[in-house]
């Protein structure tokens, strides 16, 4: 009990002075969100759409007025840590353009007037793997009230239903972690296009290049006493991942290493990595000797049991190319992760 209550203690210490507005940042739904249903369909066609891709079926006055206002907000405000990327790309439609082929649209918003105020939540309702939102609304003011609860609803299964997409993709893609992962009890899914540079006991650096971008991915294991809980504070998770990628995660240039950026400073949250309480940071990083610099995505896990941090680090460099797409990826690697 002694050790819930301190790790208890030190999420909710840590998080003291975060944005609270973040446009990402989840909750539990309302009264106003109604019951999760699955479509019971057996024979669906294969949904279309890209990732981050909303349809927003909806009249003229709801996509223009606040109910509009607060999708576009909660939906396609800027994803920190990437230059002026939206978290999804939002197309308004009428309902008289609401064809068949829309239907298929993997993720979907349906607002429409009714004899009654209900959203539903339905998975697979017209295509599989499918996300449906389906808003029904007395008047504007009912709408209003019911749009933001179930906009937070719709982000999060909207992301978790693309980096499924993206870990099903990898099933017959992938390593076998390396073996100071496993000896250290740790697992997720590493796609084939990494390979290991460094492999110490408490520490793995991976890479992956391609024509477009360079990945960097690096997992690190500490003790963490309950003495350390107590003082713990996002500069030392700065500190940690910065000392890591000094020694490890060179540039170009002869002698230049990255660093975290300061200016803009990191963004922080409490998340979860599957079943595991994390401390989320999102940021950039830049070179020191040289011009390079990027978008990164950090979890910090405490794993209670074994008295221990685990540091996952992302980190992307491509220049002149979108960053939002790379970032989930390595999200939805670092989500599939296995404490033994």
């Amino acid at each position: 009990m002694k050790h819930k209550i301190l790790y208890v203690f030190l999420f909710c210490s840590f998080l003291i002075g975060c944005d609270s507005d973040s446009n990402h940042e989840g909750g539990d739904a309302t009264e106003e969100v109604g019951e999760t249903k699955r479509s019971s369909s057996k024979s669906l066609p294969s949904s279309t759409g890209a990732k981050a891709e909303v349809i927003v079926v909806c009249p003229d006055s709801i996509w223009e007025g606040a109910a509009g206002g607060t999708m576009r907000s909660m939906l396609s405000g800027m994803q920190y840590g990437t230059r002026n990327e939206s978290w999804f790309d939002l197309f308004h439609i009428r309902e008289r353009d609401f064809k068949e082929m829309l239907k298929r649209t993997r993720h979907l918003i349906h607002i429409y007037p009714g004899n009654t105020n209900q959203t539903q939540l339905v998975r697979d309702m017209y295509a599989s793997p499918q996300e449906y939102i389906s808003i029904q609304y007395t008047n504007k003011a009912a709408l209003d009230s019911m749009i933001a609860p179930a906009m937070k609803q719709a982000f999060l299964r909207f992301r978790q239903l693309d980096m499924d997409i993206v870990r099903k993709k990898w099933k017959n893609k992938v390593w076998p972690v390396p073996k100071a992962m496993r000896q250290n009890g740790i697992d997720f899914l590493l796609p084939k296009s990494f390979q290991t540079t460094v492999e110490e006991k408490n520490l793995v650096v991976a890479w992956a290049s391609s024509s477009r971008a360079d990945l960097v991915m690096f997992v690190s294991v500490r003790p963490f006493t309950l003495e350390q809980q107590m003082t713990f504070r996002q500069e030392h998770v700065i500190a940690w991942r910065d000392s890591i990628s000094k020694l490890h995660i060179q540039a170009d240039a002869p002698g230049s290493y990255t660093q975290t950026e300061s200016d803009p400073a990191p963004e922080r949250r409490l998340t979860k990595l599957g079943p595991h309480i994390a401390i989320e940071t999102r940021g950039y990083f830049r070179s020191v000797g040289d011009f390079m610099g990027g978008s990164f995505i950090n979890y910090v896990v405490i794993d209670e049991d074994r008295e221990r941090m685990i540091m996952l680090d992302g980190l992307v460099y491509a220049p002149n190319e979108k960053k939002r797409n790379v970032l989930m990826e390595l999200e939805a690697m670092f989500e599939s992760l296995k404490l033994q």
